[in-house]
């Protein structure tokens, strides 16, 4: 469904960001409404692969563009469901609003199960605008003790438990599936990785020595534990005390990079560790509610 989704969601019009046209935005684009609800009703999302997996490094399918816009249209279509529950209560439909709105907060849960920071990332918007969506039906509906109540039971029984540790499994993961990769292919797939990057070391696709190859799978090894080893303060946080989770993170990010240098190791291990991308997308207060 996700993929049938986004297909539809690039032949819709763009939404218009004020609300009045929500109505509209709605009617032209049924199908596309009717399979996120589809979506909603059922346990789980399964995102197809982008090309068909015939490789066990996940990061190239992370970097293609019908990757990103499945999750942007994820994001898309659950800020429109907000606007229509929000339309929906200025209708005085107070409890179908609540139950649109919810559905909001099943599209978050959807994108989150995708074991990557990018979809956490975007489930965390969208769970935002749901909660967004509860408090103005809760202000359109006024004093009223039914609507509080609804709110309150949907609040507490359909918003998403959005997990860190979740996000980071699958970037430790994609970091591991990639080493296991350049194992597999052999020093010219490393060679790819920072040529891509505009860093290309000194290194040349050629034939191989045995000696070259042991130096080559001692350097992988190295650079997956440096890291492994860079990774565990983050991935341990969320089980220290609180305060200590935010003060470990914030001393993280409190760190200089280092330069780039000649040493193979550190400049392998820094194009392919995901702390900096961590450490610029998650708040420290984040780590200590996952």
């Amino acid at each position: 469904l996700s993929q049938r989704v986004h297909d539809r969601s690039l032949e819709a019009p763009p939404l218009s960001a004020a609300r009045d046209p929500v109505q509209k935005n709605l009617d032209d684009s049924r199908e596309i409404v009717a399979l996120l609800r589809q979506a909603t009703d059922r346990p789980q999302c399964v995102f197809p692969p982008d090309p068909p997996d015939d490789t066990d490094d996940i990061r190239f399918h992370r970097s293609s563009p019908v990757w990103f816009q499945q999750r942007i249209a994820l994001r898309r279509w659950g800020h429109e469901l907000e606007g229509e529950a929000v339309l929906q209560a200025k209708q005085g439909r107070y409890a179908e609003a609540v139950a649109t709105d919810s559905r909001v907060y099943r599209v978050a849960e959807h994108t989150a199960s995708d074991p990557t920071l990018f979809s956490l990332l975007v489930a965390e918007d969208i769970d935002a605008a749901a909660t967004g969506g509860m408090q103005d039906i809760l202000t359109l509906a006024g004093p009223n003790a039914a609507v509080d109540a609804q709110v309150g039971r949907a609040v507490t029984d359909k918003a998403p438990r959005l997990s860190l540790r979740h996000a980071l499994s699958g970037e430790i993961a994609s970091v591991d599936a990639s080493f296991s990769r350049f194992r597999r292919d052999g020093p010219g797939t490393l060679v790819g990785l920072f040529s891509i990057q505009g860093s290309a070391p000194r290194l040349v696709e050629k034939g191989f020595t045995p000696e070259e190859r042991h130096f080559y799978s001692d350097l992988l090894d190295a650079a997956e534990a440096e890291v492994i080893q860079q990774m565990r303060p983050v991935v341990r946080a969320p089980d220290l005390p609180d305060g200590a989770a935010e003060a470990a993170v914030e001393a993280l990010a409190r760190r200089v990079p280092p330069p780039p240098t000649d040493d193979l190791v550190h400049e392998v291990a820094r194009h392919m560790s995901p702390l900096p991308y961590v450490l610029a997308n998650v708040r420290p207060a984040r780590v200590a509610a996952s």
